[in-house]
């Protein structure tokens, strides 16, 4: 019987806590603008570009 409940909680990630909580960042949360997306796409170009 021990076995089969092992089993059946290595299936289930919830039961094995392998998930962790959420844990909210106390940070705002980032618009992405179209002048923030001007900054990164320079960046990216500066860098090498999207291929590199």
């Amino acid at each position: 019987m021990e076995e089969e409940d092992e089993e059946r909680e290595s299936k289930n990630p919830k039961s094995s806590g392998s998930v962790r909580q959420y844990n909210r960042s106390k940070a705002p949360r980032l618009r992405w603008t179209p002048d923030l997306h001007m900054c990164f796409a320079r960046a990216v170009e500066r860098l090498g570009g999207q291929d590199r």
